[in-house]
């Protein structure tokens, strides 16, 4: 087996493992115990059922997770590719006439200053990520997948990790170190982080096959097709 899908097959057994406060660091706030149980269908990786089970889980309505299909080749593409889509569509016609347009969603992090910086340095903070432009998570807030794993383990599941340390109930920070962390004790790929095994998980997962038939069949498809294609969204 190869390197990277030995990668992809740890990642995916993380993906579906129950987590549990005692072994894990899970919650105090989550919103399952699993990745895999709300992204299940249609198949792991993927939105939730028809019945979300988060319902159940937290007695009231919930965000509809997003599916990851796919996702590591649209972490591939290059922020330039990016930049010249949009101003290519931008000028479309057909798209413009509907009010359809877009813009890249740039990491601007730096326009929030401290008072230090802008008081003695006279400029904001900047960090590497400024200037990127990010498009993983319901805001495309993050520019990687292990940015949207890391951010994903400890808002929806409550653990902590390397990237992001701190416990969503603060009075909860009682220990030195995260809950998921690089472990150089280990042998092998178990070295890596849980969001480490997450992230490669996701980046082989292959984009979803379109349906010929489903939903409101073929005839009905190939007029959406061809309409999408005309305005431009293709």
């Amino acid at each position: 087996m190869s390197l990277p899908l030995r990668r992809k097959v740890l990642g995916a057994a993380k993906f579906a493992k129950i987590d549990t406060v005692a072994g894990d660091g899970l919650g105090p706030r989550m919103n399952l115990k699993s990745c895999v149980g709300c992204h299940a269908q249609p198949a792991m990786g993927g939105s939730s059922a028809k019945i979300n089970p988060q319902f159940a889980f937290v007695d009231g309505p919930d965000r509809i997770p997003t599916p990851v299909f796919g996702a590591g080749l649209i972490e591939q593409i290059q922020d330039s590719t990016i930049a010249v889509n949009v101003a290519t569509q931008s000028v479309l016609a057909a798209r413009s006439g509907l009010g359809i347009r877009g813009k890249v969603n740039i990491v601007a992090s730096g326009n929030t200053a401290t008072g230090q910086s802008s008081r003695i340095m006279g400029e904001a903070n900047a960090n590497a990520n400024d200037g990127t432009i990010a498009r993983f998570g319901w805001k495309a807030q993050n520019k990687s997948l292990l940015l949207f794993t890391g951010e994903a383990y400890n808002v929806e599941m409550g653990i902590t990790n390397e990237l992001f340390q701190t416990e969503r109930e603060e009075e909860c920070q009682l220990f030195a170190t995260p809950n998921d962390f690089t472990d150089p004790t280990q042998k092998g790929l178990d070295v890596l982080s849980d969001i480490e095994k997450f992230a490669a998980f996701m980046r082989l997962l292959a984009p979803p096959a379109p349906s010929t038939t489903e939903p409101g069949g073929a005839a009905s498809i190939s007029c959406g097709k061809s309409l999408l294609i005309t305005v431009g969204c293709s």
